[in-house]
């Protein structure tokens, strides 16, 4: 038997072109490398454009106010009726009253207020013209809450205001004059509430009218309680005209002002047993402490902010710490 060559290659089997697959391997390689940067990249942007957009949307849905210190009044209600120095003046024929003077215009005494079939219509009393009249002017200045006829004056559900006719009979109410220098005002009040005014001889009040509001320290003459009600008699001779067609209004007496800042109810939330709000500070939320005073309708009031503190009202969605971008 011969020798075998030292170059056989009998039995094995020869790979060729194994340069060429080592590249494709390192190629392959690389786009694996490139997919997973490119894809990590793109994960992390995608989580910072998701952060952004759920920082704008908090942002937008934290409905920031910026606070201002109020003033509240405490106190209690009643239904005011106003007496007057009111005279009505009665036709003195079947004629129209001419060269009449506009209404609410101020009259003194002995001044001409027209005339009526050639004869002139004097002032017999100094205040303001009304051409209507309601039967309430036969309520004098003076009268006393106790008397339980004041229980009559109350029957505003069934108040009625007659405009003067214009072609009026003899014994007509042709206007009236009233003088609001002197003004009482009986106001009825719920018996369980007037013992707060015991004992005052003095008190602010705000008159409440349609669109008028008038806040004034009034003198209280006397009350006197019948059933239900407590009647509180007032006095004032600063009544403004434009009170001077009112007979009956809301009628609040003052009894405590509030000062302080109304936030709603919501936004107040509790920290380790303290009360207070989530604010911001260097675009991160804060926890300032309060002191609430009062609550009223949804909204409480409070004290320990100062003017112009920014308040998150809507502090569920946010967190102490967390940065707030805007």
């Amino acid at each position: 038997m011969g020798k075998r060559p030292l170059n056989s290659n009998k039995g094995f089997t020869v790979i060729k072109g194994g340069n060429q697959n080592k590249k494709l391997l390192s190629n392959k390689a690389m786009k694996i490398i490139i997919f997973s940067v490119v894809s990590t990249v793109l994960f992390f942007i995608a989580i910072r454009g998701i952060n952004t957009v759920r920082d704008y949307l908090t942002a937008r849905m934290l409905q920031i106010e910026y606070v201002d210190v109020n003033s509240m009044d405490e106190g209690i209600y009643g239904t005011g009726l106003y007496i007057r120095d009111e005279k009505v003046i009665e036709s003195y024929g079947n004629v129209e009253l001419t060269g009449k003077l506009p209404q609410l215009s101020r009259v003194r005494k002995g001044q001409s207020l027209g005339k009526q079939d050639g004869n002139e219509v004097i002032a017999p009393v100094s205040g303001l013209v009304l051409y209507y009249t309601d039967d309430y002017e036969q309520i004098s200045l003076g009268t006393n809450v106790e008397d339980i006829a004041v229980l009559d004056f109350f029957n505003y559900e069934e108040y009625q205001v007659m405009e003067v006719s214009q072609n009026p009979n003899s014994g007509d109410k042709l206007l009236k004059i009233v003088n609001n220098y002197h003004t009482e005002i009986i106001v009825r009040l719920d018996v369980t509430e007037a013992g707060q005014l015991w004992d005052l001889d003095r008190v602010r009040v705000k008159l409440e009218a349609g669109d008028n509001s008038l806040v004034k320290w009034v003198d209280i003459k006397g009350t006197a309680t019948h059933g239900d009600y407590t009647y509180v008699h007032l006095f004032s001779d600063r009544i403004t005209d434009d009170f001077i067609d009112v007979r009956f209004s809301n009628v609040f007496f003052i009894l405590d002002t509030i000062t302080g800042i109304k936030l709603p109810e919501d936004a107040i939330v509790s920290e380790q047993g303290k009360t207070g709000i989530y604010s911001l500070s260097r675009n991160r939320v804060v926890f300032r402490e309060v002191v609430p005073m009062k609550e009223e309708g949804g909204y409480v009031w409070v004290t320990g902010l100062s003017e112009k503190q920014g308040v998150i009202l809507n502090p569920k969605i946010v967190k102490i710490g967390q940065r707030i971008k805007f």
